[in-house]
């Protein structure tokens, strides 16, 4: 994978961003002991796929 531009790397972060908080409300709901390294792999899958997406389209 190319480096990601400045860009593509807020437009990642914004969608992961918007992503995560229901995402990690789906796992809550299911577990009562909700471990909370389970939010950060959240993010940072949904951050991952999102900057696969844009990476190469939005060159700074």
């Amino acid at each position: 994978m190319d480096k990601p531009s400045r860009r593509e790397h807020e437009l990642a972060l914004a969608v992961a961003s918007a992503l995560a908080p229901s995402e990690i409300q789906i796992e809550r709901d299911k577990d009562k002991l909700f471990d909370p390294r389970v939010a950060t792999e959240i993010v940072d899958v949904a951050y991952q796929q999102a900057l696969n997406y844009f990476v190469g389209k939005y060159p700074d």
